[in-house]
């Protein structure tokens, strides 16, 4: 089965988790499933980028195709309003794929529109666009409220597979989440039978085997707030007072100006370490994640420390309770609220328990986010859509602007 991966790449996307996502499938692709990606196919010329990489040609054309290029030079007007703030800032993609040269095409985190695509259009996503602009960057809800009804509008009347708010042309769509899934069918994007269920995969971290005294707290960020690194702090503050032997170590953030008090009270400071690092050297010497984000989606510093059995202490944030198997591999407090996290860290430092956590943390991710239990669900979703798919189908994204 040969499978279009069109997710973002390293060194010509914006760096992210979802090249992450990108690496990890091309690296291990589920069984039977050979993968080109985006880049590769526009370096052969199966996949063809308008705008940016490729413009529309000034040729006298047929007028369909005449009507293609009207809509990208609308769309690059639209694209005019994004940067003026005045639309979601991620621009919609403009691409012609070759035809016979796929089974399926995975499109994954951008929105764009494919003509033709004589094949299965595969979706999958994270989390809704909404959810970054009000609650990672704090956006007034209305301001993104009006963001969402002219994504939708201009999706819908264009024919682009918007990847929160207009998904219909998919023949299937993957949520990361039962929480997204389930949000997806609440708003009517997509008939629930076409969706599945199929988590980012990693692979096995490096476990160790409990301590009897447990006492290192890790919290891992980019985005010190966002994640809820205030709370961790506050919490940590607290905690220490019922044990003054914890520790905690924060990776990823800039540190603050008082960091050098915070040394002295038992917080560990690193700006940046390398992932190999972090994965094989720090991870794995945690007893406890302190994770209480305020926004995110699969976060993939949480299933990294699963796959190394250290428990994690989240908040109810959207999925988060599920990741963690609600309560299985570890404790769930409310949004911001710092006194309810340090009675989960002192909970999950108690040395009996901290050992039942660990072992329920690992066999959590064994069964829910590991290769050999997510590869084949993706594989077999792609296989439904080649199946559920009829030669009466229309192709993608070359009828009418309907969605």
């Amino acid at each position: 089965m040969k499978v279009l991966l069109i997710s973002p790449m390293p060194e010509v996307d914006v760096a992210c988790g979802d090249i992450t996502y990108t690496q990890s499938l091309l690296n291990h692709p589920p069984p039977g499933v050979v993968y080109e990606d985006y880049v590769s196919a526009l370096r052969r010329g199966t996949l063809v980028e308008h705008g940016r990489r490729q413009s529309v040609s000034n040729e006298k054309r047929p007028i369909h195709k005449a009507v293609e290029a009207g809509r990208f030079v609308l769309s690059a007007g639209l694209n005019r309003l994004r940067r003026s703030g005045f639309m979601f800032g991620e621009p919609w993609k403009w691409y012609s794929v070759q035809p016979g040269e796929y089974d399926v095409v995975h499109l994954h985190t951008f929105s764009a529109r494919l003509s033709p695509i004589d094949c299965p259009l595969v979706v999958s996503n994270a989390i809704p666009q909404e959810n970054l602009y009000r609650d990672a960057w704090s956006q007034a809800p209305s301001i993104v409220k009006r963001k969402v009804v002219f994504e939708r509008i201009a999706a819908r009347s264009m024919g682009v597979c918007q990847n929160s708010y207009a998904v219909r042309r998919a023949d299937r769509l993957v949520a990361f989440t039962d929480h997204l899934a389930e949000w997806y069918a609440k708003h009517g994007q997509v008939d629930p039978k076409q969706i599945d269920v199929v988590p980012i995969c990693i692979g096995a971290g490096k476990p160790r085997q409990a301590k009897d005294d447990p006492y290192r707290i890790g919290f891992i960020a980019k985005d010190f707030e966002a994640k809820g690194g205030p709370v961790v702090l506050e919490a940590f503050a607290k905690l220490r007072r019922t044990r003054p032997d914890a520790e905690l170590v924060v990776v990823g953030s800039p540190p603050p100006p008082d960091s050098d008090e915070l040394a002295q009270q038992s917080v560990k400071w690193f700006p940046y370490v390398p992932r190999e690092q972090l994965l094989n050297e720090l991870i794995p010497t945690f007893d406890i994640l302190a994770y209480p984000t305020e926004f995110d989606g699969l976060p993939l510093v949480v299933l990294e420390s699963l796959a190394c059995g250290v428990p994690v202490a989240t908040s109810d944030y959207a999925a988060m309770p599920e990741i963690v198997g609600f309560g299985q591999a570890g404790t769930v407090s409310p949004i911001q609220d710092a006194n309810e996290l340090a009675k989960n860290l002192d909970y999950l430092l108690d040395p009996v328990r901290n050992a039942a956590y660990r072992q329920a943390a690992l066999m959590h991710f064994q069964s829910t986010y590991a290769r050999q239990a997510v590869l084949p669900q993706l594989a077999a979703c792609y296989r439904r859509a080649i199946n559920e798919r009829t030669p009466e189908t229309p192709l993608h994204m070359t009828q009418g602007a309907v969605a």
